[in-house]
């Protein structure tokens, strides 16, 4: 049972987040829009970077997680479809 460190990211635990994250792309969000943009964030250069605009004690989890993921609403998504 070893604990990783901030400075690993578990590639197996990296793989399963990325299936999960590829089926729940299109479900509803709390935003309610759809679809979003996922950014998953594993490296420790880029979760201290991530970690600089967390609030209180979220920094903290950043830093400790194999990975974080941003949802962020894809405000472009239509520009791919012809219009009527």
């Amino acid at each position: 049972n070893t604990k990783l460190s901030a400075s690993t990211s578990n590639s197996t635990v990296v793989e399963l987040a990325l299936d999960c994250l590829d089926l729940s792309r299109r479900a509803p969000s709390g935003f309610n829009a759809q679809p979003y943009r996922l950014l998953l964030v594993h490296t420790k250069s880029k979760k201290e970077q991530l970690a600089k605009f967390c609030l209180g004690r979220n920094a903290d989890r950043v830093r400790d997680s194999d990975c974080t993921v941003l949802f962020l609403a894809d405000r472009e998504c239509l520009r791919e479809y012809k219009r009527f």
